[in-house]
């Protein structure tokens, strides 16, 4: 036993456990280095899980952890758990959050250009939408997005919005007269709600359902996706498809964590965006008949305006968009501009 001793206080012993323990330890240095580097990514969203956004996202999870090879660690954030919609862009903005995905509605609170997009009675068709979306304002909306802290990844859908109430189908402005409707908190809902005879009370997605049913308002307007996804539903009692606004969506990343990315990983990120657009359009878009026949089933009257109706809400829809364009800015009203004349190009007009 003394000699076996005597044999591992040997220099030569000594020095090969030493080198021994020495690698032990650089393994577990390099083993932390390589799981240091993953980048974790948070996607934040008011969207409930279980809907085609809820879907896309775990696309777009799967997508970037694929092709960086597992570099992203992408986390999904739904239903409103890291706040609402504003305070996830500016979360977003800072870069404590790296991602977000929702409507484009509150985004025009930091990017005015989008409000052009939800101007009441702005489109007429589906392929309207994708046309000024995919071609006539797709640079001017991410050349300003990014100037403003986001770096666009890729569109999404809403739908088109629809009157909803406790009290009565909506066919004309005059079936709004003195209702209390809840308003997305952008200008342009609140001042298209007090054009078409409304008050408007803006509300965040989370307190709607529970201010319909203790009478705080009678109504909103908002996509069937939505209102079902959310719930809404079960505080109304007759829902009118209006089609007034549509309402597009983006998933966009913060500029301060997109710009410290190299570009092989920045290039994982927008790489199969155009796919991702197409299937969740497709998704949205093919609900709309099932979800109108489960308002149905669900207790809720439905009722379609003829075009007749819609157009009662047209000439004030009109003085909405006149007045904002007037109080707008160069930069807003040159795309304003820009848009409608291709719309009128693409209408035979």
């Amino acid at each position: 036993m003394e000699q076996f001793f005597k044999t591992f206080r040997s220099p030569i012993y000594v020095a090969l456990f030493s080198l021994f323990f020495l690698l032990q330890f650089d393994n577990e240095c390099l083993a932390k280095k390589k799981k240091k580097k993953r980048i974790k990514v948070k996607l934040g969203s008011v969207v409930p899980e279980g809907t085609p956004w809820s879907e896309s996202g775990k696309w777009i999870k799967k997508r970037l952890e694929k092709n960086s090879n597992k570099k992203f660690r992408v986390k999904l954030y739904f239903g409103g758990t890291l706040g609402d919609e504003k305070n996830i862009i500016k979360r977003c903005k800072k870069g404590s959050i790296q991602m977000y995905g929702g409507s484009i509605g509150n985004l025009a609170n930091e990017v005015p250009l989008f409000d052009i997009l939800e101007l009441p009675f702005m489109f007429n068709t589906l392929d309207e939408i994708d046309f000024v979306l995919d071609e006539v304002a797709k640079q001017e909306l991410k050349k300003a997005m990014y100037e403003k802290g986001f770096v666009l990844m890729e569109w999404t859908e809403n739908g088109w919005r629809n009157f909803a109430t406790i009290k009565g189908f909506i066919k004309s402005p005059k079936d709004l007269k003195g209702l209390r409707m809840r308003s997305q908190e952008n200008p342009i809902y609140i001042n298209t709600w007090k054009a078409f005879g409304a008050s408007p009370l803006p509300i965040g997605v989370t307190e709607v359902l529970s201010s319909l049913q203790v009478g705080v308002v009678d109504g909103f307007d908002q996509t069937l996706l939505f209102t079902f996804a959310t719930s809404w539903y079960q505080g109304i009692k007759y829902y009118s498809v209006s089609r007034h606004i549509h309402q597009a969506g983006a998933i966009f990343v913060s500029r301060k964590f997109y710009d410290k990315l190299p570009q092989d990983l920045q290039d994982v990120m927008m790489n199969g965006t155009d796919k991702e657009t197409v299937l969740v359009r497709k998704k949205v878009r093919a609900l709309s008949k099932v979800l109108l026949e489960n308002l149905r089933k669900a207790g809720v009257q439905t009722y379609t305006l003829t075009d007749q109706e819609r157009q009662t809400f047209v000439k004030p829809a009109q003085k909405v968009q006149s007045k904002y364009i007037a109080k707008a800015s160069p930069e807003v009203q040159k795309l304003y501009r820009k848009i409608t004349a291709a719309l009128k190009k693409r209408r035979g007009k």
